[in-house]
């Protein structure tokens, strides 16, 4: 019965802390390099996550991250969702997106999204946030010093399902009881 206690308790904890990360956030050609005169700001998250680069022709995530080259007008959703679709190889709709305007540097902003497509400053202006926290995440981001632009505006893409904790605690509680009930006839 202890061991059954110590089990129920341990499934009810949060699995591990998930580590705040800061990512510089670099020009696209300076990124490769990692020539410092390229860095144009840092993007701050309280938990885990990962900024868009590009190395050898290929998209990945990681840090530092860069600001790529926009084709489209930068500050239409629908156009920052073709984008990131096509560098990301996936397929999200506008109704899975949500567009936030800001106007300060320094203001922490709440994320439950997968993405957040940030534009920022001038050409290179875009990049892509990835939250990997798996939940929500609070990030801002911070213009280098003497760096053109601050951050213009950001596109969330890809809600995040959440399972209320409680409905999982009742369900782990029900597999429990069942599990006990089947040992009882058992014996």
């Amino acid at each position: 019965m202890k061991s059954l206690g110590i089990l129920i308790v341990a499934a009810l904890l949060p699995v591990g802390a998930v580590q705040a990360s800061q990512v510089q956030v670099f020009n696209d050609v300076a990124a490769s390099s990692g020539g410092p005169n390229g860095i144009r700001g840092t993007v701050n998250c309280s938990a885990a996550c990962s900024v868009l680069t590009n190395a050898g022709g290929s998209f990945g995530f990681g840090d530092p991250g860069e600001l790529f080259e926009f084709p489209f007008n930068g500050n239409n959703p629908s156009n920052e969702l073709t984008w990131m679709n096509s560098v990301l190889n996936t397929s999200y709709g506008l109704g899975d997106s949500s567009k936030v305007d800001s106007t300060s540097s320094g203001v922490n902003y709440v994320t439950s999204f997968l993405y957040v497509i940030l534009k920022i400053g001038q050409s290179p202006s875009h990049t892509i946030l990835r939250n990997d926290s798996g939940g929500a995440l609070t990030f801002s981001y911070d213009k280098a010093s003497g760096a053109q632009g601050g951050l213009s505006h950001y596109v969330q893409v890809g809600q995040i399902p959440t399972v209320p904790l409680p409905a999982g605690g009742m369900l782990l509680l029900s597999a429990l009881g069942a599990f006990g009930l089947a040992k009882k006839r058992r014996r």
